[in-house]
């Protein structure tokens, strides 16, 4: 800081007068008050030396202590800062030579006391009034024309050492409410001697205090140290940095870390490089390389960034995080990353960018922009199995499937993400080549998102999964403070094994049915709100299914239509033959030629009239309501089966058709069968049984009356021919 310095070379210029004129002859204890009168008008603040001033000639020394400057005007502390002691001795003749030759220099108690007010105002701001400023520009201009050799006033240099102890340094940010301290600052060297390594052994205790949170660390810092003539380069080798941190509330034990790496600087190009770094944190292996390039006129850093053995479970216990049960016990176990990274004019690059998790391996590209927080990425992950990430199923056996499962009330009334979604700024591709999730397996996936000025843009969204698929696209335009959705969905020849067989287990629990066949869905779907629940509600559009060729293995429909007339006709007290209901064959095996329903949707309700299941021997059709927001659904469907012969009552029942209700919570279904058909066949039935007897009894009496007629005739006849 400049103002130390000049407040040093102000002290050490006056006393060297002093003692070269008047070491015999006077006691410069006497010219304290010349002293701190010349400081006080050169600073506006109070030195008070409190201890005696030494001097001596052979080497050239100067001794201080107590020594104190008066803080500014309105804040708090008496002092700003503070000398113990301070001992320096140069030797006079290699100074007429233009070279520094120090004996010793050695620096007791040091206090250096930073404020910053809350309104902004600091302690030292005005120790610096009066200084030139140089034009920034001009600056690095003639520093980077400036040879080694007329950047410095030194010929040579010989220090046999510096030795700092018990030094404090402390920043009180009312500001921002945080407060810094250096406690225990102590720094020593070897002898210092220009192009010549020396070693350097740094250490402090640092605190940070910010409302509740409190950091404490304790910092060692060893290296060799190589100094130019210039003043202009530096080198350090062998660098070993040594931390230890507690932060309570947020960590459960210390955190250590250890770094170790070489480094260059220089001054004049403005370049710092940091080359073989191994950093060691929460027992991560981290290798760096890195340059810091011209941070005058626009910081440039760039570098690698590399681990190779990172072990998610032990990080994750260090850090005091409990993870959930897992599927696999290999998952979490390895990860590894390996980024080259550039950061210019607020750009940050990552470039490539390399990371692995287990078994999965991410690599492509990010560029982030700074200032507008716009993301440009490219990335492309080869493979990832989500199960082994999911909890353990409770039944082992079963293989994991999506099952229809409502979502409740406070997941539905949610709010949707909106400021976050407003302000997005990406522009990219991610690709997964292979997913596993549940039993789905999903190749070659592939998503193109954009969004800017409140536009996001899903489009295209391509994978391939149930040996088929599927090409969807969302837009989701934010700019009337309220999202509004446009998506689109075709999905060409899935197989609809592992979607329609959980849905269909859930509506006939008792019998195990596999459905195998292909089919195709489609959907035009626009939605708005600002949640969950509203964005369900306010749904519109169309969307619907048609399958081909669907086999169904396990489903004896002629037996449970057969069941559903035996119940009822026992009910009705009408005898039915005990082998007419027949067994359930589980083998049967159904083939439908066609499967398909449209479903109009307005306001979250989507409406079918045209559901229909086609095959030779049975046929379904129906249609009801799908309720999106309350999750329930109202299906009225009518099974129009073919016996194989109409003789008994029971078996022309079995020719009607015969309609069942499928409603409630489409978690839990309710099926009921409607028998008002079978009601009014057995009613039909019945008046066609009294029909006919009545009928026999009409008969009868008119044959009996024939027949008296034709006797009556015959007698009459017998009489006339006598």
């Amino acid at each position: 800081m400049k103002w130390l310095l000049r407040l040093l070379a102000l002290l050490l210029g006056a006393i060297v007068v002093a003692v070269v004129a008047m070491k015999l002859l006077i006691d410069p204890n006497d010219f304290k008050p010349q002293i701190t009168q010349q400081v006080e008008q050169a600073t506006g603040r109070k030195l008070d030396i409190g201890g005696d001033i030494g001097l001596s000639l052979l080497p050239l020394g100067l001794t201080l202590s107590q020594v104190e400057l008066a803080n500014a005007e309105g804040f708090d502390d008496p002092y700003f800062a503070r000398i113990e002691a301070l001992t320096v001795k140069v030797q006079l003749l290699p100074l007429l030579r233009k070279e520094l030759a120090v004996d010793a220099l050695s620096l007791r108690g040091f206090a250096l006391n930073l404020q910053v007010k809350a309104d902004g105002r600091n302690n030292w701001e005005d120790l610096s009034r009066g200084e030139p400023v140089a034009d920034a520009d001009a600056t690095a201009s003639a520093g980077a024309e400036q040879t080694p050799a007329a950047s410095s006033s030194l010929a040579a240099l010989a220090v046999n050492g510096i030795d700092i102890a018990d030094a404090t340094v402390q920043f009180n940010d009312q500001q921002n409410g945080q407060l810094i301290r250096l406690d225990k600052f102590n720094l020593a060297t070897g002898s210092i001697r220009f192009d010549q390594a020396f070693e350097l052994d740094f250490s402090a205790s640092a605190t940070h205090a910010q409302q509740a949170q409190r950091l404490a660390a304790e910092i060692r810092l060893r290296s060799r140290v190589t100094l130019a003539q210039s003043l202009q380069q530096f080198a350090l080798d062998g660098v070993q940095l040594t931390l230890r941190a507690n932060v309570p509330g947020m960590l459960p034990e210390p955190v250590d870390l250890a770094l170790q790496a070489n480094s260059r600087i220089d001054l004049a190009q403005q370049l710092v490089s940091v080359s073989d770094a191994r950093i060691e944190v929460f027992g991560l292996p981290l290798q760096l390389q890195a340059n810091i390039e011209n941070w005058q006129q626009g910081l440039h850093i760039s570098g690698t960034l590399r681990a190779d053995d990172i072990k998610p479970r032990e990080l994750a216990q260090r850090l005091a995080v409990e993870l959930p049960s897992m599927q696999s016990a290999q998952a979490l176990t390895q990860a590894a990353l390996d980024i080259t990274f550039d950061l210019q004019n607020k750009q940050l690059q990552l470039k490539p960018l390399g990371m692995s998790l287990d078994a999965s391996k991410l690599k492509g590209s990010v560029a982030v922009n700074l200032d507008t927080t716009a993301v440009r990425y490219q990335l492309s992950l080869d493979r990832i199995n989500v199960n082994d990430y999911l909890p353990p199923p409770a039944d082992t056996d079963t293989p994991p499937a999506v099952q229809p499962v409502a979502a409740s009330a406070a997941e539905q009334d949610l709010p949707v993400p909106f400021d976050l979604l407003a302000g997005l700024n990406i522009d990219g591709r991610f690709e997964i080549g292979s997913l596993q999730l549940m039993a789905y397996r999903i190749e070659q996936l592939s998503l193109n998102a954009r969004a800017r000025n409140g536009v996001i843009e899903l489009d295209p969204l391509t994978l391939n999964v149930l040996d088929g698929s599927i090409r969807a696209s969302s837009v989701i335009d934010t700019r009337r403070r309220t999202l509004q959705v446009v998506q689109r969905l075709q999905a060409d020849k899935l197989q609809i094994a592992s979607i329609v067989n959980p849905i269909v287990a859930a509506l006939i629990p008792d019998q195990k049915i596999d459905v195998r066949g292909t089919g195709d869905l489609y959907a035009e779907l626009r939605t708005s709100g600002l949640r969950i629940s509203t964005l369900q509600q306010q749904l519109d559009g169309k969307a619907g299914f048609a399958f081909d060729d669907i086999i169904v293995n396990g489903l004896d429909s002629e037996y449970l239509a057969r069941g559903v007339i035996a119940d009822y006709l026992q009910s009705k007290k009408i005898a039915v033959k005990p082998d007419w209901r027949g067994s359930y064959r589980p083998k049967n095996v159904t083939a439908f030629d066609v499967v398909k329903a449209d479903f109009d949707i307005r306001k979250g309700v989507a409406r079918t009239d045209n559901l229909l299941l086609d095959s030779k021997r049975i046929e379904v059709t129906g249609k009801g309501n799908i309720d999106l927001p309350r999750q329930t659904l109202d299906l009225y469907t009518v099974t129009d089966l073919t016996p194989r012969q109409l003789k008994t009552t029971a078996e022309k029942l079995l020719d009607e058709p015969l309609p069942v209700r499928v409603y409630g919570p489409w978690a839990a279904p309710q099926v009921d069968v409607d028998t008002a058909p079978m009601q009014a066949l057995l009613a039909n039935q019945a008046k066609a049984k009294v029909k006919a007897r009545v009928k026999a009894r009409t008969d009868k009496k008119i044959e009996t009356k024939k027949q008296q007629l034709r006797d009556k005739a015959r007698d009459k006849l017998k009489n006339l021919l006598r």
